[in-house]
C-alpha cells in the first residue's frame, strides 16, 4: 500500500507525498507569502496532457453501477458515508494490491492499484454523491524497493469518509459514527499523521507516477511528471525535492541546487529535502553548507520514527554508527513503544563496542508493547549475549 514515495540517491533519501480533493479549499496563506520558485523548466520538453480532473473521471458503465447500489430502495436509510463505505468494502474483496498508481477508472476496470489509487476511486465515487473527504498519511514501517543506485521507500495513506453535518444540538448523535477509514488494512504500528491538502494529493498521482520512472531511468518522463506535480502544488516541499532530483540525474545540478536551496531556505524542513541536497552540495565541493545542512538536520522535530530509522540506516550502512545512533535515538524519542527503535539502537551500540547497552536495548524491546519484530529472534540474539 503506497503512500508516498521516497528515493534514494546514491544512498540519498527523497519521499514524495500528494493529495486530491472534491471540495473546495481555503487559500494556502502560508504559500501566498513565499517567494516564486525558481525556474524549473527545461526548454524543449513538452507538457504532460493530462489534466487532474482526468484522474477522477469515471466511465459511463462505472457510474451506472455505483448508482445502481448507491441508490437501490433497500439503502436508503443507511447515512451516505456508511453507503459509500459499503460499497468499497464489497468493491475492496476482488481488488488486488499491486505497486501501480492507476486512475480511477483505470484502478476500477483491473480491479487493482496502490493505496493512492483506491484513495482516488474512494474520492471519485465520493465526489459524485458529495460525500466529504479526505485523506491522511499513516507513518509505519515503509516497504523498500531497489533498483540499482535508486531505492525507492513506499510509505502509507488512508482516506476517511465523514458523516453528513448533523444538528450539534441533537444529544442522540453518536460522534463514534461521524467518520469511516478506508484502508487496505491496518496495522498496529499505524502512527496517524496530518491529513493532505487536496493540492498535495492531487500532484502525489503524478509524483508517485514521477517516483517510478526514474527508479527506471526513464528520465523525461520522470521530468514531465514531476513538474506537473511540482506545478500543482508548488510550495510542497517534497515536490520540490523529487523534481530537484530528477534535474540532478538530467545534468541540470545548477537547477537542482537552486530548487533544493528554495526548500531550504523557505519551506518546513524536510529531512528528505535536506538528505539530498547535502548530497549535492558535499558532490559539488560546498563542504560548508553541506556542513550546515547536517546541523539542521539534527535540530529536526520530525514526529515520523521511521523517517529517522532510514536516515540512521543510511549511515550505520556506511559505518558511520554514532551519526546512526544519533537518529535512532531521535526514532526511540518520537515513538518509544515501537520494538524496531530498541533494536536499531542494539545494532548501533554492538557496532560501538558497547554490548552491555546493546543488550539492555535488546530487553527494552522485548518488553515494547507494538513489535514488528520476531520475538525468537530476537530473543536469540539477546541469549548470544550470555554465551
Amino acid at each position: 500500500m503506497f503512500l508516498s514515495i521516497r528515493i534514494q540517491l546514491l544512498a540519498v533519501s527523497l519521499l514524495v507525498l500528494i493529495t486530491t480533493g472534491c471540495t473546495t479549499q481555503g487559500s494556502n496563506k502560508y504559500a501566498a507569502n513565499l517567494p516564486p520558485l525558481p525556474e524549473h523548466q527545461i526548454d524543449g520538453i513538452p507538457e504532460l496532457d493530462i489534466s487532474v480532473r482526468d484522474i477522477y473521471q469515471l466511465t459511463n458503465k462505472q457510474k451506472r453501477k455505483f448508482f445502481h447500489y448507491y441508490n437501490n430502495y433497500e439503502n436508503r436509510n443507511i447515512e451516505p458515508h456508511q453507503r459509500l463505505a459499503n460499497y468499497l468494502t464489497k468493491y475492496m474483496q476482488t481488488f488486488d494490491y499491486s505497486g501501480d498508481t492507476l486512475t480511477a477508472s483505470e484502478a476500477i476496470s483491473n480491479m487493482t492499484g496502490d493505496c493512492v489509487s483506491l484513495a482516488i476511486v474512494t474520492s471519485a465515487y465520493a465526489q459524485l454523491v458529495g460525500v466529504r473527504y479526505l485523506h491522511r498519511k499513516v507513518n509505519r514501517a515503509p516497504i523498500y524497493m531497489r533498483n540499482k543506485n535508486v531505492i525507492i521507500v513506499a510509505q502509507h495513506l488512508r482516506t476517511i469518509l465523514f458523516k453528513p453535518k448533523y444538528d450539534t444540538d441533537d444529544i442522540t448523535a453518536n460522534v463514534w459514527t461521524e467518520h469511516i477509514n478506508i484502508d487496505y488494512y491496518k496495522a498496529d504500528t499505524d502512527i496517524p499523521a496530518d491529513p493532505m491538502t487536496y493540492d498535495e494529493f492531487n500532484a502525489l498521482f503524478f509524483a508517485n507516477l514521477a517516483a517510478t520512472r526514474l527508479m527506471n531511468g526513464d528520465l523525461i518522463p520522470a521530468y514531465q511528471y514531476s513538474k506537473k506535480a511540482l506545478d500543482i502544488a508548488p510550495h510542497h516541499q517534497e515536490n520540490v525535492n523529487l523534481h530537484a532530483l530528477v534535474l540532478k540525474r538530467l545534468g541540470y545540478q545548477e537547477m537542482a541546487m537552486s530548487l533544493f536551496d528554495y526548500g531550504y531556505q523557505h519551506l518546513p524542513p524536510s529531512i528528505n529535502l535536506l538528505t539530498n541536497y547535502q548530497t549535492l552540495a558535499q558532490n559539488m565541493g560546498n563542504n560548508e553548507l553541506a556542513k550546515n545542512i547536517e546541523q539542521k538536520l539534527m535540530t529536526l522535530k520530525d514526529a515520523n520514527p521511521y523517517q529517522w530509522l532510514t536516515l540512521g540506516y543510511e549511515h550505520y550502512d556506511k559505518n558511520k554508527f554514532s551519526k546512526a545512533y544519533s537518529y535512532f535515538e531521535k526514532a526511540k524519542n518520537k515513538a518509544p513503544y515501537l520494538d524496531d527503535v530498541y533494536i536499531a539502537l542494539a545494532k548501533a551500540s554492538y557496532s560501538l563496542g558497547k554490548r552491555r547497552a546493546a543488550k539492555d536495548y535488546l530487553e527494552l524491546a522485548l518488553e515494547a508493547p507494538v513489535k514488528s519484530n520476531d520475538v525468537n529472534l530476537v530473543k536469540a540474539k539477546l541469549a548470544n549475549f550470555n554465551n
